[in-house]
C-alpha cells in the first residue's frame, strides 16, 4: 500500500518547543580540507594560497540594497551602492560602515572572474525567495565611482582588501570615505588606519601603492592614509606622476576579535559513486553572521540551516554549497548519502515549522522538532524536501537509497499518529506509557520514500515499551534495511527480538539493539533478524556498515561502559582491560561483526572494545577490514609503524582523534594512528568524527576540531583556521582524505637519544629542577619529535607522565612546582627519552637516569613535576602542561 502526499490530518495546530555555524559563503571558511598522503614522516602545513573570498551575488535572497556579500574567518561584508559594511562576526549589531562619499549616484558595483561554485539558498517556506546557481566572484567593482577613479574589492593573503585605481589625471583628493559605526579613528605608529568598534578594532594595514608602467612594469610610490576627522579619512600620495595610472591598496582585519561565531559542524561525508572523486559534505551552520539570515526585512532571522557541499576530489574546489532551512535551528546526525548520479540526500531535525517543502512534497505541514528529507540533484539544486513525521517529537538520524533508488529514512520518533503504511512491522506506538511509568518516550522509525519524495510506500515503528533510539541505518543490495541504536529498560523485554536472537534480555541501564527487516509490507514476517547486546551498564551503537564484497557481514560500532561486554576468542582488545574495580565507570569503544544470511536469522562473527573511550565513525574497505575514528584517544593508544601521528600531543586532555584499520578477522590493527591538532576533535553529541571508505586504503574524515594547527595540504579550500585568523575556540569542521598505508620509506628503525644533562643521581633542592637535555639523533628519514618520560618507578609502571614536544626540541625546562601538603619529602625520580621518527618509528627509551628533589625544613613537600610548554627550548613551543603526582 502506499501512504499519498500531501499529508496534515494527524497534525496539531499548535507548535511545541537534538555543532553548527554560521551562513552561505562561510562555507568554504567552515571546512579545513587535507588530503594525507601515505605518510613518510610528518604531514606539513600547507604553503600554498589560501582560498580567496567569494562574493556572492544578491538574487534575492537578501534584502534589495544589498550587491553581493562575502564572509572569511571573523569578517562578515555586504557591498551596497558606495559602501562596504564590515562586521565582525562575533557581533553583528557593532558593525562598521565604509562610504565613500560624494560618489557618483548612478554606480552599481559589479562581479568581476566568476567562480566555479554554485550556491543555492531554500531557506524559508516561500519558493518565491528561494534562489539556485546564484553566482560568486573574485572581485567586486565601483567603476568610475568618482571621474576617473575605480574602487576594487578583493582578497589577498587572507586579508579582505578594496584597491583604488586611479586614471592618469584623476584627483585623489575625492576620495574620502566616512566610517559609520567606529567610535573613533586613529592613524597607529606603523601607519595603519584603526577603527574602534565595540566587537574590536577594526585595522587597515598600510597602503601599498604603485604607478603603473608601461609593459606591465610598476613603480612603488610612498603612500599613508589622511585623517580628517574623528570619522573620514582619504589618501595621500608622495612624488605620484599623474601622467601614469595609479593603484593605492590597503587590506582589512579584525586586529582584536571577541569571541567566536559559533561551532562549525560539519557532519557526515561520503565519497561520490560516479567517478569523480569529489566528496559529499553535510552538516549545519549555528550563528546567525550572515546577510541572509540577519536581514530584518526579510524574517527574524534563520538559526542553523542545513547545508551540503560538494567538494572536488583534492579538497581545492568547491563545486556547490546549499542551505535549507527554515528561521528556528535545523539539526544533522549521519544522515548523508549519495546515488551513483550523484544525487545526494540529507535527512535530520527541524526546530522550523516553516521549514521549505516543494510543491506535491509527502508532508508540508511543520509542528514541532520534525524529521525532514531533502534530495539534491547533481549540482545541489533542490529535488525534494519533505517532512517526515507526526504531531510529537521526530528525529531522522541516517538515510540510505535501496536497489530501486528509493529512499529509505531512519530514526527516532515520539509520534503516536507518525505515519504508517498497512502491512508494515508495526503500526501502533509501542512506548504509550512510558513516562508515566518514569521512563523515556520514543520509537525506533524505519521509512521509505520514493524517489521524487511525494509518497511514503513505506513506514514502520519498532521498539519496545521504553525508549528506542536509532542511530544508523545500512540497506544491502539484496534490499534488507538493518539498523542500529540503543534502549533503555527497567528488568522486563524492552525491545522486539526475534527467538534466534544473540540476546533476548535486558542488561541493564542501555543495551545497544540491532535489528534487520525487508520492507515487503508482510507484517510481522517483515521483520528478519532483532537482538540486544550489552553488559550490565551503558551500551550503545553508533555506526552500522556493510561489508562491500559481503553483503551479509555488517559491523557496527559505538560505545560501551560496561565491563561484560561480549567480547570473542582471540581478538585484538585493550592490553590493560578499560575497566578495573580502581575506575569502573569507564567508557571504552565497541566494535561488534555480525552475519545475516539472505534467508534469513543472524549471528554474531566476532565483537571486540577498542583502546580508546568512543567510536563515532565507522566503515569497511573491500578487503572487509573495519575502519574506525573517534574523538579522543589515550596517550598511550598502540600506534603501527608508519602511521601519520604516533605519539599524542601531551597536552594532557583528552583531545587527539584516533584511526583505526583493523584485520577483517578482528586479530590485529593493520594500521592505528592518532590524528588532529593540539586543539583537539569535537565529537557533538557522539556524531563526529564520521569515516567514509573511497577505495583501496583510502578514507575520509569529517568532523570538528578547535585546533589552529589542524594538519592541511596544499591548495586546500580553507587551509587556515578562523580561530586563527581571529581568536576565539569554536569548533571549526574539517574534511581529510587519508590514505591508510604503511610507509614505504624504508627507513624502519630509529635511535635512541643519548641523555646528557643533568648527571644521573643529580639532586634539586626546593623543586628548583631546571633544564633537562639530551642529544638529538640523526635519522635517514627525519625526527619527528622526541618523547620524555618520568616517574617515581623505575620500571614507569606508575605514576608517569609522557610528554611529546611540537617540534624535535632536544630539552625540556621543567620550573619550581611544590605542593602544599606541609611536612618533609624527599622524592627520586626516574627519566628517559626516545626518538619518533618522521617514517613513524619509535626507537627503545633512552637508558634511565634518576635526579631526586630534596626538602629542606620549613619548605612545602613537592608533589608534582610539571613541564611547562612556554619555557620548553630548542625549538617552538610544546603542547601542554604534565603534572606527575607522587
Amino acid at each position: 500500500m502506499v501512504s499519498s502526499g500531501p499529508k496534515n490530518s494527524h497534525k496539531r495546530s499548535e507548535v511545541l518547543m537534538r555543532r553548527i555555524p554560521s551562513a552561505a559563503c562561510a562555507l568554504a571558511a567552515l571546512i579545513l580540507f587535507a588530503a594525507i598522503e601515505p605518510r613518510q614522516g610528518e604531514l606539513r602545513a600547507a604553503e600554498a594560497a589560501p582560498f580567496p573570498i567569494d562574493f556572492i551575488e544578491n538574487r534575492g535572497q537578501w534584502d534589495r540594497t544589498i550587491s553581493f556579500a562575502a564572509r572569511h574567518g571573523p569578517i562578515a561584508a555586504t557591498i551596497e551602492h558606495a559602501t562596504m559594511t564590515l562586521s565582525s562576526t562575533a557581533d553583528l549589531t557593532t558593525a562598521v560602515s565604509l562610504t565613500f562619499e560624494s560618489a557618483a549616484p548612478d554606480v552599481a558595483p559589479v562581479g568581476e572572474g566568476r567562480r566555479p561554485t554554485r550556491y543555492n539558498f531554500y531557506i524559508g517556506p516561500d519558493p518565491g525567495r528561494w534562489r539556485s546557481d546564484v553566482p560568486a566572484f573574485a572581485a567586486v567593482a565601483f567603476r568610475h565611482l568618482y571621474p576617473g577613479i575605480d574602487v576594487r574589492l578583493h582578497e589577498r593573503a587572507r586579508l579582505l582588501e578594496y584597491e583604488l585605481r586611479l586614471d592618469p589625471g584623476a584627483v585623489l583628493d575625492r576620495v574620502v570615505l566616512r566610517a559609520d559605526g567606529a567610535s573613533r579613528l586613529r592613524i597607529e605608529d606603523d601607519g595603519a588606519l584603526a577603527l574602534d568598534a565595540k566587537s574590536g578594532t577594526l585595522r587597515q594595514s598600510p597602503p601599498v601603492s604603485w604607478e603603473e608602467l608601461p609593459g606591465g612594469h610598476r613603480r612603488f610610490v610612498a603612500s599613508r592614509f589622511r585623517r580628517i576627522d574623528d570619522h573620514r579619512y582619504g589618501f595621500d600620495v608622495d612624488e605620484r606622476d599623474p601622467s601614469r595610472p595609479l593603484v593605492i591598496d590597503p587590506g582589512i582585519a579584525w586586529s582584536t576579535f571577541l569571541g567566536g561565531s559559533g561551532s562549525d559542524f560539519i557532519g557526515p561525508a561520503i565519497a561520490a559513486r560516479d567517478g569523480s572523486g569529489d566528496v559529499f559534505v553535510g552538516g549545519t551552520m549555528a550563528s546567525a553572521d550572515f546577510p541572509s539570515f540577519a536581514d530584518p526585512s526579510f524574517a527574524p532571522g534563520v538559526q542553523s540551516p542545513a547545508f551540503v557541499a560538494r567538494l572536488g576530489s583534492n579538497g581545492s574546489i568547491l563545486r556547490y554549497a546549499t542551505f535549507i532551512g527554515g528561521w528556528h535551528a535545523q539539526l544533522v546526525h549521519r544522515g548523508l548519502t549519495v546515488d551513483a548520479a550523484g544525487n545526494a540526500v540529507l535527512v535530520g531535525q527541524t526546530f522550523s515549522p516553516d521549514f521549505p517543502t516543494t510543491a506535491g512534497a509527502f508532508d508540508r505541514v511543520g509542528v514541532n522538532k520534525d524529521a525532514f528529507v531533502v534530495r539534491l540533484n547533481p549540482t545541489g539544486g533542490l529535488i525534494f524536501s519533505t517532512l517526515v513525521g507526526g504531531s510529537g517529537e521526530d528525529d531522522a538520524s541516517a538515510v540510505a537509497y535501496d536497489p530501486a533508488g528509493n529512499i529509505v529514512v531512519g530514526g527516532t520518533t515520539a509520534s503516536r499518529d507518525f505515519p504508517t503504511t498497512p502491512g508494515a512491522f508495526r503500526t501502533t506506538y509501542n512506548t504509550p506509557n512510558a513516562p508515566a511509568d518514569g521512563g523515556a518516550e520514543g520509537d525506533m522509525f524505519v521509512a521509505r520514500l520514493t524517489p521524487d519524495g511525494t509518497s511514503l510506500t513505506y513506514g514502520t515503528f519498532l521498539g519496545g515499551p521504553q525508549s528506542d533510539v536509532l542511530e544508523d541505518l545500512v540497506v544491502d543490495s539484496n534490499g534488507f534495511v538493518t539498523v542500529c541504536g540503543w534502549v533503555t529498560g527497567n528488568n522486563v523485554q524492552v525491545f522486539v527480538t526475534t527467538p534466534d536472537a544473540f540476546d533476548r534480555t535486558w542488561n541493564g541501564s542501555q543495551d545497544a539493539a540491532i535489528a534487520r527487516l525487508k520492507l515487503d509490507g508482510a507484517g510481522a514476517a517483515d521483520l528478519k533478524y532483532a537482538t540486544l547486546i550489552g553488559g550490565a551498564s551503558q551500551d550503545n551503537l553508533w555506526k552500522a556498515a556493510i561489508d562491500p564484497t559481503n553483503p551479509e557481514l555488517v559491523t557496527f560500532a559505538g560505545r560501551s561502559w560496561s565491563n561484560n561486554y561480549p567480547v570473542t576468542a582471540g581478538v585484538v582488545r585493550p592490553t590493560n582491560p578499560p575497566f578495573s574495580a580502581l575506575f569502573p565507570d569507564v567508557e571504552a569503544g565497541i566494535i561488534t561483526r555480525f552475519r545475516f544470511p539472505a534467508a534469513g536469522g543472524g549471528s554474531l562473527v566476532w565483537s571486540t572494545y577498542h583502546h580508546a573511550d568512543r567510536i563515532t565513525g565507522l566503515t569497511v574497505n573491500n578487503a572487509g577490514e573495519p575502519i574506525v575514528v573517534g574523538p579522543s584517544a589515550p596517550w598511550d593508544l598502540v600506534t603501527t609503524r608508519g602511521a601519520f601521528v604516533r605519539t599524542a600531543d601531551g597536552s594532557g586532555a583528552p583531545g587527539s582523534g584516533f584511526i583505526s584499520r583493523l584485520s577483517a578477522d578482528a586479530t590485529q590493527y593493520v594500521y592505528q594512528s592518532f590524528f588532529g591538532g593540539s586543539g583537539g576533535i569535537a565529537d557533538n553529541f557522539q556524531s563526529v568524527p564520521q569515516v567514509a571508505y573511497v577505495s583501496g586504503n583510502t578514507v575520509i574524515v569529517s568532523g570538528q576540531t578547535t585546533s589552529n594547527d589542524f594538519p592541511i595540504t596544499a591548495g586546500a579550500i580553507d587551509p587556515t583556521s578562523s580561530n586563527a585568523i581571529g581568536g576565539g575556540a569554536s569548533n571549526e569542521g574539517f574534511v581529510t582524505k587519508i590514505a591508510l598505508d604503511a610507509d614505504a620509506s624504508g627507513d624502519v628503525t630509529a635511535d635512541a637519544p643519548t641523555l646528557t644533562s643533568p648527571a644521573d643521581g643529580a639532586t634539586f633542592h626546593n623543586g628548583l629542577i631546571g633544564r633537562i637535555d639530551w642529544n638529538g639523533v640523526a635519522d635517514p628519514s627525519g625526527v619527528h619529535a622526541y618523547e620524555f618520560q618520568v616517574s617515581t618507578r623505575s620500571d614507569f609502571s606508575k605514576n608517569f607522565i609522557l610528554f611529546r614536544g611540537a617540534v624535535p626540541d632536544t630539552s625540556v625546562v621543567i620550573p619550581p612546582s611544590v605542593g602544599n601538603s606541609g611536612g618533609l619529602c624527599t622524592c627520586t625520580f626516574f627519566w628517559r627519552v626516545r626518538t619518533n621518527d618522521r617514517a613513524g618509528n619509535l626507537s627503545a627509551w633512552s637508558v634511565a637516569r634518576t635526579f631526586t628533589v630534596s626538602q629542606t625544613a620549613g619548605q612545602p613537600t613537592i608533589s608534582s613535576i610539571d613541564v611547562d610548554s612556554p619555557t620548553v627550548t630548542g625549538g617552538s613551543q610544546a603542547t601542554g602542561m604534565l603534572q606527575l603526582y607522587d
